[in-house]
């Protein structure tokens, strides 16, 4: 065993008998708790004002879960765990007064993103998510510290135990014709000296311009001869600082990392959950945000095709789907505490909402087992059920008889109305017409024929209660009746009716000119004739009464006369 094995061996057995573990060395950034561990507890101690916070640890045998707890809670019990690594995340939630949550709202609401920005410059709200993560091993049944910093130290004071760690080289290049093994760490550039101390750094570049070149030199067509680069930071005064790879025969990089990353900006579990700004992915891919997680897709126009941006996100308020490049409108939403099956999209293209399945044959199945609501309309009262299909066309410029709703069948089209209880009732675009029928009778209660005619099972009954009626004004029945008398009745066909079809009766055009009755001189109401026939008839009583009393009169005049002669002859 060398010097620098023995005395790493050492520090691993002093260390694995601490019991308190801080999460991050010295010196990093992005810590805003002190944590230790007990052989039982997770301990946290927030440097930041905050309403609590949510732990997530994830650890061997399939080990995953998260707690919330609230402002001044800051353990978490870590009994009966398996012996293994962990890695935790701390994500705080910040304190926000009053003042700035109603600000904050408001800018929601008016999706003023700006006013959202000028509230973190002011210091009233953080700047980034409060996470911090790191890791503790359990050993034995209880944790133990990592060994990393200590390590880095403790090596530090020993690069020089088994002769020194680097030799700076100026003059020609060696070659070596050999394997080459070295047996202790590695410093390659300009500005490496010969007191390096690596820590835990097997190999290291140290120069002010840092690329590492994989220059494939297969010649043979059918061998892969792509070249590749690691580069570290542009080279060039001014340039921007990332950890790249770069594609150095295409001459691009595909991949960057921007320094000053969040923490966790990226991280793969190794059972291939993909977590974005959070250590501990629950899913497949889990994106972690404290404001509004968004996925954007962006179709820039780089092939032909139009641009078009499309961002997919969620917060507290609800799920959406928003058309960036349309206004920022949100044709898709989802508010929480939706229940369940509220919209299926089935494989057979049925929808079904409420419930799982759509019933057999019906492309949209609705259904809803709440209980009715109550809506006014006017002075009325109606109970709605919960599973009521509403449709309305909001445009109010719109006054002109529009299309509703729009039924279409190479043969008749029917409505279904079924009392569960009791009977069932259809509308039906038949052949000929349009009927309302009981199901099952064979009877058209109600047909309305293609040429307009309405046959019907029954009497017909027209409201005309004194109490739906104003304006309420007494005719003159002789008058009435002098009108009937002028008014032109014959007999006629209408032009989409069958040539037999005879009818009689006045023109609506001279009916409302005789009376002024209706809404239009183009229709006539047979309750207005009704009327008009009643009031005539009364006026030809009258007249016939007045006719029989002075018929009355004459016949007794004539008597009276009769018996005065017949005096005088005695």
């Amino acid at each position: 065993m060398t010097t620098r094995s023995f005395f790493r061996a050492l520090t691993v057995f002093a260390l694995a008998t601490v019991l308190t573990v801080p999460a991050f060395a010295a010196g990093m950034t992005n810590q805003f708790a002190e944590v230790a561990t007990t052989s039982t507890t997770f301990y946290f101690a927030p440097f930041n004002a905050n309403d609590g916070a949510k732990i997530s640890i994830s650890g061997p045998a399939g080990v995953q879960f998260e707690q919330y707890l609230a402002a001044g809670e800051t353990s978490l019990d870590l009994a009966d765990l398996p012996d293994g690594l962990y890695t935790y995340e701390l994500r705080f939630v910040p304190k926000i007064d009053q003042a700035t949550r109603k600000a904050m709202k408001a800018a929601r609401a008016a999706g003023d993103a700006a006013a959202i920005q000028a509230l973190r410059d002011a210091g009233k709200l953080p700047k980034g998510p409060q996470v911090q993560s790191g890791s503790f091993r359990i050993q034995g049944g209880v944790p133990v510290a990592q060994v990393e910093e200590a390590m880095g130290s403790l090596e530090a004071g020993l690069s020089n135990v088994s002769g020194e760690a680097l030799t700076s080289i100026y003059g020609e290049a060696q070659v070596f014709t050999t394997d080459l093994i070295v047996q202790g760490s590695g410093c390659i550039g300009f500005d490496c000296s010969s007191s390096e101390s690596f820590g835990f750094d097997t190999l290291r570049l140290k120069e002010n311009n840092l690329r590492i070149h994989f220059d494939d030199t297969s010649s043979s067509a059918s061998f892969p001869k792509n070249d590749w680069r690691i580069v570290a930071n542009d080279s060039g005064n001014g340039g921007n600082e990332y950890f790249g790879v770069e594609d150095s025969t295409a001459g691009r990089r595909p991949f960057t990392i921007e320094a000053g990353a969040q923490v966790n900006t990226l991280y793969v579990e190794a059972d291939g959950d993909v977590g974005i700004k959070t250590s501990e992915p629950v899913v497949d891919v889990h994106i972690v945000e404290g404001n509004t997680p968004t996925v954007r897709l962006e179709q820039d126009g780089s092939d032909g095709f139009a641009s078009q941006v499309w961002d997919i996100a969620g917060n507290e308020t609800n799920f959406f789907i928003r058309d960036v490049s349309n206004g920022s409108k949100l044709p898709f939403r989802i508010f929480p505490g939706g229940g369940d099956n509220t919209l299926n999209l089935h494989a057979d293209s049925d929808v079904s909402i409420g419930k799982q399945n759509a019933a057999n044959g019906y492309k949209v199945d609705i259904a809803d087992g709440d209980a009715p609501s109550t809506v006014t309309r006017g002075t009325l009262n109606h109970n709605v059920a919960a599973a009521a299909l509403r449709i309305e066309d909001t445009n109010t410029a719109n006054t002109s008889n529009v299309i509703m709703a729009h039924l279409i069948n190479n043969g008749p089209v029917s409505f279904l109305y079924e009392n569960s209880e009791d009977s069932t009732w259809g509308l039906n675009n038949l052949t000929g017409g349009f009927a309302i029928s009981l199901a099952g009778s064979g009877v058209n209660e109600l047909l309305v024929e293609e040429d307009g005619d309405v046959v019907i099972q029954g009497m017909l009954t027209q409201l005309s209660s004194r109490t739906a009626k104003r304006n309420i004004t007494p005719v003159d029945a002789n008058d009435v009746l002098d009108a009937v008398l002028e008014l032109p009745v014959a007999t006629w066909e209408y032009d989409r009716q069958e040539a037999q079809a005879r009818h009689l009766g006045p023109m609506a055009e001279d009916f409302y000119a005789a009376f002024g009755l209706g809404e239009t001189s183009k229709g006539l109401s047979s309750g207005d004739a009704a009327g008009v026939a009643l009031a005539a008839i009364q006026g030809l009583a009258e007249r016939f009464e007045a006719q029989l009393d002075a018929k009355d009169q004459m016949i007794q005049q004539l008597q009276q006369r009769l018996e005065a002669l017949e005096q005088a002859a005695e």
